[in-house]
């Protein structure tokens, strides 16, 4: 029976699936392990909070009972803050928020008026029909691991009271100081994990391709070149999506909230696999498949793109040089604007626009010398 085209596309992705991921053990391993192992290794060193962190909290109002429950929790060092007047009252409240905000204190708490009266009656009216919980407001940063834990302790001791907590989550701009690193760096990483599948992946098959002679016989073939190139894409693109999966996993066990990067993932690493693959292309052409310009061209946008793009510190504390050099970087767009449902990003503008004129130039420039794939192969 004659083989249909669509049969012979199939058999063709499938043999190129088995040559370039099955049968690449050094692909598997760096393409789709490593990725999580450089995740755990960074966010070991860096993503953890001491044993020995002093947590600094401040309680707006007086109250001997917790003053007593504070002095016994290890690591806590809690003051209390006392006002004589509502207007007094209210300004110490903005001055403890201006200390929330860069760090100077972990988290504090407002207690209502007479906290030790009002908690004994709740505590009488518990079992009767006439129980009332006592309302107090916990401010934190959890997007900063201590404050965070100091928030956790807060409200495990209040909830252990009984008393009805209201925590108020308050937005922390990258900008004004500490950030969790875990959060941070999980998309750097996934930027790695695009950079090295693309350029040390399907640079490096289709390069191979060329350098074996594979590409000729096709040229006799009804088979297009381009299909050959879009399934090795396609091959890469797997490798990429088992690398991210398994990185994902194991973020989401290190405390990242991996679900609330999904979309913008789902998004912006599409549209980098589509610009990486055109740019590859382009290297190859300019490079006219010589595997020591490739190798060098490759590296060099590598070191360049992870170490100078943002992918392992945050953009805003960069000096300005550094950072007006990593706006013409393409991958920096895609990982910054995977830090946006964290508003851990450091550009405010540009995620989606700056990646398609990329795509644009490159496709551009690939179709008027797309020839030189030809000759290259000659």
């Amino acid at each position: 029976m004659k083989p249909t085209k669509t049969s012979s596309l199939i058999e063709l992705f499938i043999s190129l699936f088995k040559q370039f991921f099955l049968r690449s053990k050094e692909s598997v391993f760096w393409l789709v392990i490593f990725p999580t192992i450089l995740f755990l290794i960074l966010t070991t060193i860096f993503g953890n909070v001491e044993e020995n962190v002093e947590l600094k909290v401040k309680i707006l109002g007086e109250s001997k009972m917790l003053e007593n429950i504070f002095s016994d929790i290890k690591q806590f060092k809690a003051e209390f803050i006392i006002f004589a007047s509502d207007a007094e009252k209210s300004s110490k409240l903005k001055e403890l928020d201006n200390e929330l905000r860069p760090g100077k204190i972990h988290a504090f708490v407002v207690l209502p008026e007479n906290f030790d009266s009002e908690f004994s009656i709740a505590t009488i009216l518990q079992k009767t029909k006439f129980q009332r919980k006592v309302l107090v407001n916990i401010y934190y940063v959890p997007i900063r691991q201590e404050s965070k834990l100091a928030g956790d302790i807060l409200s495990s001791v209040f909830n252990s009271l009984g008393t009805r907590e209201e925590v108020s989550v308050e937005t922390y701009k990258l900008s004004e100081g500490e950030f969790e690193y875990n959060e941070f760096i999980y998309p750097g990483v996934i930027g790695m994990a695009i950079l090295s599948v693309f350029i040390f992946g399907f640079m490096s098959e289709v390069e191979y391709l060329y350098r074996r002679g594979m590409l000729r016989r096709f040229y006799t073939t009804p088979i297009n070149i381009i299909n050959i190139l879009i399934f090795t894409a396609l091959v890469n693109m797997i490798e990429l999506i088992l690398g991210i999966s398994v990185l994902s996993l194991f973020a989401n066990l290190k405390g990242v909230d991996v679900g609330k990067y999904l979309p913008s993932m789902v998004l912006h690493v599409s549209i980098a696999c589509v610009l990486l693959t055109l740019l590859s292309l382009n290297v190859l052409i300019f490079s006219k498949n010589k595997p020591s310009r490739i190798f060098v061209l490759g590296q060099i946008y590598f070191q360049v793109q992870m170490f100078a793009g943002g992918f392992y510190f945050p953009l805003k504390f960069a000096n300005p040089v550094v950072k007006n050099f990593a706006r013409f970087l393409p991958l920096t767009y895609t990982v910054d604007a995977l830090r946006l449902p964290k508003h851990l990003n450091g550009f405010e503008k540009g995620h989606i626009l700056v990646p398609i004129i990329y795509i644009l130039l490159l496709g551009v420039n690939l179709l008027i010398f797309s020839k030189r794939l030809k000759v290259a192969e000659q």
